[in-house]
């Protein structure tokens, strides 16, 4: 049961940053370049999304019968291939704006790139059936994960706003 309570909690929060990501980026004017706002507004968005997929999968393969051990199986395989799709797609939309001195967070970049392919490495072990009695730990924490990318994209796209006077 706490299990199903993490999963909708973290469905909520990525359902949440996905909707607050589109107010902000339809409503907002910003301080640095379209380009860059709307490239973190897409990683927001599409790491909202695998969270909330990611959420929302093990109490569905659950409930049609699989065991919890194969559906979490099942879901870190699947959150595996997505978290990589997201972390190459990321790579090739972030190296020409870093290129073009647009997007200057290169360190905290690497370092989220850093924890992601970790987290990618222990969810491709535990879609194998590794580390069977730290899968669902393994899962979460991944999830957790996201959620916190989430965040991390959020207080970027803060940070881009300009809050000046409007006349």
């Amino acid at each position: 049961m706490i299990l199903e309570d993490f999963y909708q909690i973290f469905a909520e929060l990525s359902v949440a940053f996905a909707g607050f990501a589109g107010v902000i980026g339809a409503f907002s004017k910003f301080r640095v370049v379209p380009e860059a706002v709307a490239l973190r507004v897409r990683f927001l968005v599409t790491s909202a999304l695998t969270v909330l997929v990611g959420s929302l999968l093990p109490p569905v393969l659950i409930a049609i019968g699989f065991p919890e051990s194969v559906a979490i199986r099942v879901c870190a395989f699947f959150i595996a291939i997505c978290m990589t799709g997201v972390s190459v797609w990321a790579w090739r939309g972030l190296r020409p704006l870093q290129r073009a001195g647009l997007i200057k967070t290169q360190i905290p970049t690497a370092i989220m790139y850093a924890i992601g392919c970790s987290f990618i490495i222990a969810l491709s072990i535990v879609a194998v059936g590794g580390l069977a009695r730290h899968a669902a730990s393994i899962y979460l924490a991944t999830l957790f994960f996201g959620i916190a990318s989430c965040c991390w994209y959020f207080i970027l796209l803060m940070f881009s706003i300009d809050i000046g006077r409007r006349d």
